[in-house]
């Protein structure tokens, strides 16, 4: 998941540099958001019901990341339309690539350290935090 956002804002960042042309920017910037889509939706989701002994399936979450998702579009859609009517696409697009990065970074690095201390209290036999 890291390393899809890592390629998202670093393909943003030739892109402004002028050092990728728009196809592979594009490309790059799908494929690496997709990456860290894909990761959370098959795996992160399943392991953490696994990890908590939840009797459930991940298709609940499933639908909650694809509406945050469609929201995400129309808010971007908002935005460029209502506040930004001088900027380019590409540059409230790359604007949304760094926030995402930032953003997915932090609460992945929040999600590892909670889950990595919930698992060592799990094998040391201490009751869930």
């Amino acid at each position: 998941m890291f390393a899809g956002m890592i390629i998202a804002a670093v393909s943003s960042y030739y892109f402004l540099r002028g050092r990728l042309n728009g196809y592979p920017w594009m490309l790059l910037v799908g494929v690496g958001m997709f990456l860290s889509y894909i990761t959370a939706q098959t795996v992160l989701f399943e392991r953490m019901i696994a990890l908590f002994r939840i009797k459930a399936n991940a298709g609940f979450l499933v639908y909650l990341c694809d509406s945050t998702g469609y929201l995400g579009s129309v808010a971007l859609l908002i935005y460029k339309e209502f506040f930004t009517r001088k900027l380019e696409w590409s540059q409230v697009l790359i604007s949304f690539v760094n926030f995402q990065t930032l953003t997915g970074c932090i609460l992945l690095f929040i999600c590892f350290y909670y889950l990595i201390r919930k698992l060592a209290r799990a094998e040391m036999g201490i009751g869930a935090v």
